[in-house]
């Protein structure tokens, strides 16, 4: 939970069971986990209460909205002064249909590397359909020809995804080249 300065008061629950009431010291954590069975409308809910002037009762886990969005089977919720705000845990979905990588999930940190042989007599292009969480997304050129196939040292072109877009490496800094486009 986040930089409230006092006690949370947590009480959550689904149709199938409950947590019982919960006090949570500031900078402190609450887990639980539960087997999520998506044909089923699994919803867990939480009321909250903090100081006299904060709380309410809150959907925390729901089906529909969240069993994609989840990551490694786990949601994490931040409280803060202003509300509840969702973690994304920086997860990054890539997918390449003309590779056929099929949808891949890159905890933050970590990498994700393809090889496809470049011909640079030919219209070449790889792309990726990218989506991080609810907030980003979009379809991208990850590897052009005519733009790329210069200044890909060695055939491998590097690329990062930040909050703001993404980011090609070039030589020894990130260049800044794509906004997200939702």
């Amino acid at each position: 939970m986040g930089p409230l300065g006092v006690e949370l008061n947590v009480h959550c629950r689904s149709d199938h069971k409950d947590l019982g009431p919960q006090i949570i010291l500031s900078g402190n954590l609450f887990t639980w986990t539960a087997p999520v069975v998506v044909r089923e409308s699994n919803t867990w809910w939480c009321d909250m209460t903090w100081a006299s002037a904060h709380g309410g009762h809150f959907d925390m886990f729901v089906v529909k909205r969240d069993a994609q969005r989840c990551s490694e089977e786990r949601c994490i919720w931040e409280a803060r002064r202003d509300g509840l705000y969702f973690a994304y845990d920086d997860q990054y979905v890539f997918q390449s249909p003309c590779e056929d990588l099929g949808p891949q999930i890159i905890p933050s940190g970590n990498l994700l590397t393809w090889k496809a042989p470049i011909v640079a007599r030919k219209s070449t292009t790889r792309w990726c359909d990218m989506t991080w969480g609810c907030t980003h997304g979009g379809h991208f050129d990850m590897f052009v020809v005519k733009r790329d196939a210069q200044r890909c040292r060695n055939e491998v072109c590097v690329w990062e995804a930040r909050r703001d877009g993404l980011y090609f490496a070039d030589k020894d800094q990130y260049v800044f080249q794509f906004p997200w486009l939702y």
